[in-house]
């Protein structure tokens, strides 16, 4: 199954000389031996720390977040009836009925993580850690810290050196693009926008106005085949550190290495195949997936090792 690792670091707030994975080690180290750990997630959620492995100096952890006693939606499948209706079922004697899981990795404050059943942001899983630290220690506990994507800018020019994905200059709108440009309005002369405008060789119809809000001008470019070849990937970096350089437009840029970079955010992911399925996933698969992209981040100086 085609899972994502999502890549953020954990900001501290406050001073704080520990790292997030000594602080949860420190954490877990406290749950008693062949004892499992639940800890309150919501006021109606709680969360297992279902597994907990370290190695290479990183923790990896996989948490679960169930509803104690909720019941999952059920029809009943029956031959002869001319009409069903959906009911719910109680989960089975000593199990829980799973909402969603998340499997992360840490190394000293990066993290790798994986959602699973349910979408959960950053915000939740920042709640989820800083639940699962408060609960292992108290509500003073050092949680003050944020999740972000944070690159120096030459670490993400040499990843558009490495190779680009796409390119996306965000012309979403091109009825307001069109209008500025028949009305002289404040565009670059040279560049994409240069070229466009050079397009434009009469007045378009009103009618022409309208129906340029009818079409989608999302202007994205790719390698395609030939995104080996020097020239290609030297073009496209070039291009790339333009758009970059110019914060006032709105772009996407995604790279070979998977940093997705906006005018206003940058994230990283790394697509990988998992055993298991839309409701269960292999654990120790996820894991072996996860260290892996963290040493190719850390190989391509994305992460600092």
């Amino acid at each position: 199954m085609k899972k994502v690792g999502h890549y953020r670091r954990a900001v501290w707030i406050s001073e704080n000389p520990r790292t997030l994975s000594r602080v949860l080690r420190q954490c877990l180290r406290t749950i008693p031996e062949n004892e499992l750990h639940v800890f309150e997630y919501t006021p109606e959620e709680q969360c297992l720390v279902a597994r907990v492995n370290e190695g290479n100096g990183a923790i990896y952890l996989h948490l679960v977040v169930y509803e104690r006693g909720a019941g999952a939606a059920v029809i009943p499948i029956v031959r002869r009836a001319r009409a069903a209706e959906a009911g719910e079922a109680a989960p089975p004697q000593g199990r829980e009925f799973i909402q969603a899981q998340l499997f992360c990795l840490v190394r000293r404050d990066h993290v790798i993580w994986t959602t699973h059943n349910a979408v959960l942001r950053d915000t939740s899983v920042y709640d989820l850690f800083a639940k699962l630290i408060e609960s292992l220690v108290d509500e003073g506990a050092e949680t003050q810290f944020q999740f972000q994507a944070i690159l120096d800018a030459g670490v993400y020019s040499r990843a558009f050196d490495r190779g680009i994905e796409e390119i996306d200059l965000g012309l979403g709108d091109f009825q307001s693009t069109l209008e500025i440009l028949i009305n002289d309005g404040h565009l670059p002369d040279d560049g994409f926008f240069g070229g466009l405008r050079s397009l434009v060789r009469r007045r378009p119809t009103q009618a022409e106005i309208n129906a340029a809000g009818m079409v989608e001008a999302r202007l994205s470019l790719k390698p395609g085949r030939d995104w080996s070849r020097p020239h290609v990937t030297s073009l496209l970096s070039k291009l790339a550190s333009t758009v970059v350089g110019n914060p006032a437009d709105e772009f996407t840029i995604v790279t070979k290495d998977g940093i997705r970079l906006t005018r206003d955010k940058m994230s990283i992911h790394k697509e990988f195949s998992v055993e298991g399925n839309r409701r269960v996933l292999s654990s120790p698969d996820v894991e072996a997936h996860q260290r892996r992209i963290m040493r190719e981040l850390e190989i391509t100086g994305v992460i600092d090792n």
